[in-house]
């Protein structure tokens, strides 16, 4: 095997078991792959777990045209590193198909390992994407399109920055996916996959980072607020009497549901503008009067017991709340239902605040106007690309929440990294959280100090340390 050294050394840290050792690293080229290695770490060798693995002269191919395929490299005490290869589709089964660079993974590939493939067709949504495998199945937990899209026969440069939980996808040069999300393992080797496809991978290099701290639960902060989404929709129709009190039994703080207006002015609980997915009918919410509704049944699409379950009117939910001892969090979906939503809840004289919140800041800033009485909060599903860093993020958000008069801000969990929650704390900001089923990443949430997260699990999540 050809290899040189080039030119220069570079010190990093390596943590194995509780010692840290400094270690001087020689940066070597092999005919296949281009490695990083460490005079202590010594030379390791590809383990091939799956799929058919070539190791050419400077390359390594694989074909998994019907099936997928993963290989290991590496120590699985290795934390922080960057990850680079030239991958070139040679042929694929279809436009879905990927390959991928792997990391924090054992080198048995038996265990939660993580993932950024790359798909053939780069318009599709999930083009790029941050996964794990974890129990035999994948959780994706970002995804992106990318230009310009990928050609057969035309390699292109894939690279994976991985620094304690936060993980940066390049492709070509290009960032694509930024995600903090990484929180399965601390450590783990690296790797290659791919999928439906015939492909080539060249030039594979790993560069070592020092070591991250760990971030340990943290016992200063207020307990986070668990509230249920659309009632406790995972075991009830969601948007119901019944998941409401379903939710309210499992001591959680609160419930969200949707508000819509029907076609004489009603308000009642609808995440969707049809009821074609929740009920027995089919049709535009907004097409049936309130007396019509009472005919369609939101039971008969889960289970046998809920057969008969009405719509509600947002008067029925706020009642069950208060009867239940449960927040209601009322996400407005629509302007004309705002003033209404303000009088029934001023009617019912909650003894917890209730919470208004929309995806609209301008409707939040209205009601703040309005009913300063109840509290609301902003719901953020996406913050502009050209905001890269979390202080670049945070000021974003915190000019919005300013503009919308609103303290609190409810955003998808997969936006969201400590150095941000840290940043709106001090500005005194809340940070809510959405939607959040995994335990595991829940946990995570909190010990960042999240104030609050939304679950179709408020079973689940009021078993974590540190919530209500």
């Amino acid at each position: 095997m050809l290899c040189k050294r080039l030119k220069g050394k570079s010190q990093f840290k390596y943590l194995f078991g509780n010692s840290q050792f400094k270690l001087t690293l020689l940066v070597l080229i092999v005919s296949f792959p281009l490695i990083t290695e460490t005079n202590a770490a010594g030379q390791y060798s590809w383990q091939f777990k799956q799929g058919n693995w070539t190791e050419l002269k400077n390359s390594l191919q694989v074909n998994c045209f019907n099936s997928e395929a993963f290989c290991f490299y590496g120590n699985n005490q290795w934390q922080n590193y960057i990850i680079e290869v030239d991958a070139t589709f040679l042929n694929v089964k279809n436009n879905s198909r990927w390959v991928s660079i792997i990391f924090r993974a054992g080198t048995d590939g038996n265990q939660a390992w993580s993932q950024c493939p790359l798909r053939f067709d780069g318009q599709l949504d999930n083009a790029a994407e941050f996964a794990v495998k974890k129990n035999d199945k994948w959780h994706v937990r970002k995804n992106a399109s990318v230009t310009p899209n990928n050609q057969l026969n035309k390699a292109f440069h894939l690279k994976v920055i991985v620094n304690g939980p936060e993980v940066k996808f390049y492709h070509n040069g290009k960032l694509v996916i930024n995600t903090f999300l990484c929180i399965d393992r601390n450590f783990g080797a690296v790797g290659l996959g791919a999928s439906g496809c015939v492909a080539r991978f060249e030039n594979f290099k790993v560069t070592p980072l020092p070591n991250s701290t760990i971030v340990q639960h943290r016992y200063d902060q207020p307990a986070c607020k668990i509230i249920a989404h659309r009632g406790f929709s995972y075991q009830a129709p969601e948007n119901t009497i019944a998941a409401i009190k379903a939710a309210a039994k499992t001591k959680c703080f609160g419930t969200e549901f949707d508000i819509r207006q029907t076609k004489d002015g009603a308000t009642v609980l609808m995440h969707d503008p049809t009821v074609n997915r929740t009920t027995n009918g089919k049709g535009k919410l907004s097409h049936f009067t309130l007396s019509q509704l009472g005919r369609l049944n939101t039971g008969t699409k889960t289970l046998e017991r809920y057969q008969g379950e009405p719509i509600p009117t947002l008067n029925n939910a706020i009642s069950t709340c208060k009867e239940n001892t449960i927040t209601p969090v009322v996400e407005i979906k629509e302007w004309a239902t705002l003033q209404n939503s303000i009088s029934v809840i001023n009617q019912h004289q909650m003894n917890n605040p209730a919470y208004v919140i929309s995806f609209d800041g301008d409707l939040i800033r209205e009601c703040n106007k309005l009913a300063p009485n109840i509290a609301t909060a902003w719901l953020c599903g996406k913050i502009p690309s050209t905001y890269e860093t979390p202080h670049k993020q945070s000021a974003w958000i915190l000019k919005q929440l300013k503009t919308y008069r609103t303290n609190t801000l409810n955003i998808s969990y997969k936006l969201i990294s400590p150095k941000m929650i840290e940043i709106l704390h001090k500005k005194n900001i809340q940070v809510w959280l959405f939607v959040l089923n995994d335990p595991q990443i829940a946990q995570v949430m909190i010990q960042w100090g999240a104030d609050a997260i939304t679950t179709d699990r408020p079973d689940l999540l009021m078993k974590l340390d540190n919530t209500y």
